[in-house]
């Protein structure tokens, strides 16, 4: 029953809290102990715990992570956590927003499928004709990240780009490794075409066609109808001026607002 600043994380399976959000927020095991977060930077689960977020109350287990720091953000609320909802992003206002039908303006915009994961992924087609996966993460303030496969063929083509620059992955829970960002003019991931957005490489899975993370979701409108299983996707090319020497994480997260005795937090 205390106010938390979340994020809304679809690269998540269960909702997480940091190390600091845990101790300020006092979360409590059902057992009444209190979370114990591990001193080797490894995660700790806690027992199932209630979180209300705009008027809905879910049940779910929480992972702490010892090892990351966001500041004032106690913590993230996981894809599984608000899938049922038809959610509705706002890259000009950076808010999300639940509606109960999908606006009709959006249902002429391209329509992928959710797939039935615990991290929100979209169905994408394959060019030998069978069916990969594309991930969007909110809680990932990059742009697009494509596989290898992928990566070193769009690379090359255009590797002319003025921007460049080298980095570890910042991806929370995997391994870091180098990787080079690239301002692209254009880039398409699946069906998705965007343009000017950071472009990166990024570890793969099977079947894995790439990320749309924070930046990039900034260059679309997007609608997600968890209900029917569908997203409704609507590329904005000439959107956001964004200038390629801005820092990727400036402003990085979509933020939940939860309103507290008349106040917004």
């Amino acid at each position: 029953d205390r106010p938390a600043m979340l994020i809304l994380d679809t690269g998540a399976s269960i909702p997480w809290l940091t190390a600091q959000g845990a101790k300020r927020l006092g979360v409590n095991t059902h057992s009444g102990q209190n979370l114990v977060v591990n001193q080797n930077g490894a995660t700790h689960f806690s027992a199932p715990t209630n979180f209300t977020v705009q008027g809905e109350t879910f049940n779910a287990e929480v992972v702490v992570l010892n090892d990351a720091d966001f500041g004032e953000i106690d913590g993230g609320v996981s894809w599984p956590a608000i899938r049922d909802n038809i959610l509705v992003f706002d890259p000009v206002t950076r808010t999300i927003r639940a509606v109960d039908h999908v606006p009709e303006e959006a249902t002429h915009w391209l329509k992928l499928r959710i797939l039935p994961d615990d991290n929100l992924h979209l169905e994408a087609m394959l060019v030998d004709g069978g069916t990969g996966w594309i991930n969007l993460d909110t809680g990932n303030p990059s742009g697009v990240g494509l596989p290898p496969l992928s990566w070193k063929p769009w690379l090359a083509a255009n590797g002319d780009s003025p921007f460049h620059y080298n980095r570890d992955s910042n991806n929370i829970g995997s391994d870091a490794f180098p990787t080079t960002v690239v301002w692209a003019g254009e880039i398409s991931i699946g069906e998705i075409k965007l343009s000017n957005v950071l472009a990166e490489s990024e570890q793969a899975e099977n079947q894995f066609v790439g990320t749309l993370g924070l930046a990039a979701l900034n260059r679309m409108d997007l609608v997600l109808d968890g209900k029917a299983g569908y997203a409704y996707v609507n590329p904005k090319p000439e959107s956001f001026p964004y200038s390629p020497h801005t820092a990727p994480s400036d402003k990085a997260f979509f933020g939940i607002s939860v309103t507290k005795d008349g106040a917004q937090v």
